[in-house]
């Protein structure tokens, strides 16, 4: 029997694998944020953020990713697009304040989803894309814990870094560490520098 540990340690390898073999980082040139519980917490989805314009070219690789990784017996991926990062600058407040009142912040989600989840009036703007203006925290997010825990998100290659570094500890910070000389070269020319 599978342990929520184990289930959740096989989602995150499961995860990467999924990114390395669909050539994630050569298809999608946005930076592309992990936000939300995977990881942390036993999930039922992994909570992308990508800062982009929402353009259908952007949507179908999209769609071919999370067909992708669906196919290949990966947590559901929840994506979700946005301009800037100016959702993230609310994590103070939403950590204190469940009401808290998003301020000119758009987001946008592949789909219709109901206003009450992801805010106010949806509006669809391309063939793919549904524009919603983000007005504060879910119901959902409300419920889920006596107090609020919103994560700031990782970039999503440094979150594989991390996981790279954390299952390899015996080569972290040696000679086979692949990032090992760049930073014995690094700290060389700094302490030549201040001579």
């Amino acid at each position: 029997m599978y342990t929520s540990t184990h289930i959740q340690t096989h989602s995150i390898d499961r995860f990467i694998e999924c990114v390395e073999e669909f050539k994630f980082f050569d298809k999608f040139k946005e930076p592309t944020y992990m936000w939300g519980n995977f990881g942390y917490h036993c999930t039922g989805d992994i909570d992308l953020v990508f800062i982009g314009e929402p353009t259908e070219e952007l949507a179908k690789k999209l769609v071919d990713f999370k067909l992708f990784a669906k196919e290949r017996g990966c947590l559901k991926l929840d994506c979700t697009v946005c301009e800037n990062t100016k959702l993230f600058s609310y994590i103070p407040e939403m950590n204190e304040n469940y009401d808290v009142k998003f301020v000119d912040t758009i987001k946008y989600k592949l789909g219709e989803h109901p206003p009450r989840a992801y805010g106010q009036n949806p509006e669809k703007i391309n063939k793919y894309f549904w524009k919603y203006n983000a007005v504060g925290l879910n119901l959902k997010s409300k419920l889920r814990f006596e107090k609020q825990d919103v994560r700031y998100p990782i970039r999503l290659e440094e979150f594989i870094k991390l996981v790279y570094n954390i299952k390899n500890q015996e080569i972290y910070n040696t000679e086979k560490d692949k990032t090992f000389k760049l930073q014995k070269e690094q700290a060389r020319l700094i302490r030549n520098a201040n001579r």
